[in-house]
This record gives C-alpha cells, sequence and structure tokens, in this order.
C-alpha cells in the first residue's frame, strides 16, 4: 500500500492497527530526516538568519539528542550487519578453496597417503615402493617407512631411504610429486643410472636377446662375454679368499624354482640377493624391442625387507611377503624343504607382479618408462601363467672360496662381478668359514 493511501485511511480513522502502525513508523522516519536537514542549513545559513529565528527552527536538544542516539543505533547495527556478512565470507571462502577445493582437486591424482590395499594400516605409497623396488631393482631395498608431506592441490613432497644389500650402506632420496607428475634432481633412488641398469652388467645375453638367438648359446660365439668370463675367473683366482663379492651369472639353461632352490640348499653360504625371472620366450623380445626389461625378486626379501603389521590383500596376493609364507602354505604338504621354498618363490613373484599390475597409476608416475612398463607387466603376467617360474641367472653375494665352488659346479653362460668388499659386513656377525 502506498503512502497516500495510507495517509488517508489514518485521516478517515478505518486504518488497521498495524496500518496505523506504520503510517507512524513512517511519519517519525521523516520528521528525522527533515530535522537533520533543517540542522544542516541552519549550520549553513547561521550569520544570515534573524536573532531568535534558529530558536524557533531548531529541534529541541532533548529531543534533537533523542533521535541521533536512534541513527547511530541504526547505522551501528547496519554497520555490524556488513562487518558480519563479510567476515563470514572471508571466513567461507578460505574454507572452500584451502580445504574443499584442494582436496578435491587432491582426489584427481595420486595420493601417497592414501590406505586402501592394506585395511588403512599403512599408506599405499609405502607398499607401492617396496613391490616395485625388489621387482625392478637388484640388490636394494626399502628399509625404511615412507614420507609424503601434503602441499595441497595434489602436490606432495616425498622421501623414501633405500639400503644397498651389499655394502648396508643406506641413503635417502626426496623429490616433488606435482598433479601426477614426478620431479628430481636427475635420475635418483630406484630410478637411477647405479640402481636401474649398471645393475644389470652381466646379463647382456638377456636383455640383447635377438644377438643372443641361439639358445645353445656357447661363450666362443662372442668375443666380449668370452673375455669378461675370463676376466672373472681370473680375479677369483688372484683375490683374496675372505673378500667379499657381488656377481652375476646366468645359467646354461633356465631353471624352475625347485631347480634354483636346490642350488641355493647345495650352497648354504652364498646369499642369492636377486632371482632373474623369465619374461618372454629364450631369444626374443618384447613388443619388437631392442632390449627388455628384467625382472625378478629377492629370495630373501623375508629378511631384507621391512615388514609391517599391514599387508595388502592376502586373496589377491597371497605371499606379498615371503616371510610370511607359512600364511598360505603348509611344509606337511611338500615332499621336501626346497619344494616347499620353490612354491613360496612363485607365488611371491606373482603377488608382487599382479600388485604392480593393479597399481598402475603408481608405476605410470614412478617408472620412466611408463605406460610402457604397465603394459609388460601385464603380458609378463601372463606368460608366466603360462609358462611359470623360471630364472635365467641370479646375483649372488659370497666370499671368493665359495663363489669358486659355485663356478666350479653350476653350468653358466655369463659370469660378472658387480662389486668386491674386503670383507663381508656381517664378517663379526655370521661365522665365516675360510
Amino acid at each position: 500500500m502506498d503512502f497516500k493511501t495510507l495517509s488517508q485511511r489514518y485521516d478517515q480513522g478505518i486504518a488497521t492497527e498495524a496500518e496505523k502502525q506504520e503510517f507512524e513508523r513512517i511519519l517519525e522516519e521523516y520528521e528525522l530526516i527533515e530535522g537533520y536537514r533543517l540542522d544542516r542549513l541552519l549550520i549553513k545559513y547561521e550569520d544570515q538568519m534573524p536573532d531568535g529565528l534558529d530558536e524557533k527552527l531548531i529541534l529541541p536538544e532533548e529531543k534533537k539528542a533523542s533521535e541521533m542516539k536512534k541513527i547511530k543505533r541504526r547505522i551501528k547495527g547496519m554497520m555490524a550487519k556488513v562487518v558480519f556478512i563479510s567476515v563470514i565470507s572471508v571466513v567461507l571462502l578460505y574454507f572452500l578453496v584451502f580445504f574443499v577445493a584442494r582436496h578435491v582437486e587432491d582426489s584427481f591424482y595420486y595420493n601417497p597417503n592414501q590406505s586402501t590395499v592394506s585395511d588403512g594400516h599403512h599408506e599405499d605409497y609405502f607398499f607401492d615402493l617396496t613391490a616395485y623396488t625388489e621387482v625392478n631393482v637388484p640388490e636394494v631395498t626399502i628399509r625404511s617407512m615412507t614420507w609424503a608431506e601434503p602441499k595441497g592441490f595434489g602436490t606432495y613432497d616425498l622421501s623414501y631411504e633405500i639400503e644397498n644389500l651389499l655394502t648396508k650402506e643406506t641413503n635417502t632420496y626426496k623429490m616433488k610429486l606435482q598433479r601426477g607428475r614426478l620431479y628430481t634432481n636427475g635420475l635418483v633412488g630406484i630410478d637411477s643410472n647405479e640402481n636401474a641398469i649398471d645393475i644389470f652388467y652381466g646379463f647382456e645375453n638377456i636383455m640383447f636377446p635377438k644377438q643372443y638367438d641361439d639358445v645353445s648359446w656357447d661363450e666362443e660365439s662372442d668375443p666380449f662375454i668370452k673375455d669378461n668370463n675370463q676376466r672373472t675367473l681370473t680375479a677369483l683366482e688372484q683375490l683374496n679368499p675372505l673378500n667379499y663379492l657381488s656377481m652375476t651369472m646366468t645359467f646354461d639353461h633356465d631353471l624352475s624354482m625347485e631347480e634354483f632352490e636346490a642350488l641355493r640348499e647345495a650352497n648354504p653360504n652364498l646369499r642369492f640377493k636377486w632371482v632373474g625371472v623369465r619374461t618372454v620366450e629364450p631369444g626374443t623380445t618384447w613388443n619388437n624391442n631392442v632390449s627388455i626389461r628384467l625382472l625378478g625378486f629377492n629370495p630373501e626379501s623375508g629378511h631384507d625387507e621391512l615388514s609391517v603389521g599391514g599387508i595388502p590383500s592376502q586373496e589377491k596376493y597371497p605371499i606379498f611377503y615371503l616371510g610370511r609364507i607359512r600364511e598360505s602354505l603348509k611344509m606337511s604338504d611338500f615332499d621336501t624343504y626346497s619344494d616347499y621354498l620353490a612354491r613360496g618363490d612363485e607365488i611371491h613373484f606373482t603377488s608382487r607382479l599382479q600388485y604392480l599390475v593393479d597399481r598402475e597409476e603408481f608405476v605410470n608416475i614412478f617408472s620412466s618408462y611408463g605406460e610402457f612398463q604397465s603394459a609388460y607387466y601385464k603380458d609378463v603376467l601372463a606368460y608366466i601363467k603360462d609358462k611359470g617360474v623360471k630364472t635365467y641367472g641370479v646375483i649372488v653375494h659370497g666370499n671368493v672360496n665359495d663363489l669358486n665352488t659355485l663356478v666350479e659346479n653350476q653350468p653358466y653362460k655369463t659370469i660378472y662381478i658387480n662389486k668386491a668388499l674386503t670383507l663381508s659386513p656381517d664378517y663379526y656377525t655370521y661365522n665365516i668359514e675360510e
């Protein structure tokens, strides 16, 4: 209802109680405004007014003070509302940006702090690195918990520690993960040349099979390998018997896991730290590539790896940790202890490989081969399910005398010394037979 109609109803005495109150409120505000305007005019023309006129026009002091208090209260109320709304808006905006938006963006990318594979006991990142390192990187292991500090919006500061299984030295590596991409200062850690490439010296006939496509390969067919083999034999003859070595050996034919465990049982003083697994038909490459990625496992990983309380699904990965073999296999079901261990080896490697197939996002980020590596894992998994888990060669640790015994008794294609130490790091821990 407009003011004119409201005024007529008020004058005629037919206005409702609510209309009367509204009309009087409007008049009160109008008087207040007019009083304020009059005060401003009096101040402006104070010098020009006749004597006494200001007293007639100016509102009584008490009424003016009362009206001014009303104005101040209204202004303060309006300002308080504005400030309150502003504060709430800023807080809400901060919450949306730094608590909602950052977590929404985090969900689009690999999150190393998620705990999905072990019922929330430990971060996926730890198990991802553990599986990837054993399968792809011989002679090193993850021996401490991993760290991933979230920085928001899909960004994390990462670090992990690896131990060299020969020297027992440890190194910590740091990197940044930003929206699914890994940033490092060059190739470090599990992706360094030392760990991912140099360690495969001695496996040339496996990595480049088209150069050695004769399965009945003989050392006379390649002067380079013949020379390396002879150098290794010479070194074994001249080194101190107590020198402790890491040596690569490829066999003259693939060994089943039963045959490998029999070999390990026959050489109790040696430490077999990595078993290379046949991933394609001998003499061929994968997907017509020049070289193939060598994959394998550590048959002593139950001792060498950091084992934690929570483990990935035992249903999907029955023997993720070799140290838990008893939870999946009963010794009484096998004729010999070597057969029991052999079956554990097969299930362990298959469990680790299946885990990496399932963790494709991690592999694509952390492997320098990316999606190529993930596709390779899937083909290898199908191959070993069809052909079984067999080994073409090993990396073994031991003193010179014990390695000489291995070379004398085990037919081989290649032998290559990776590194020599003066003494075993465990020389004063275990009894070493001279």
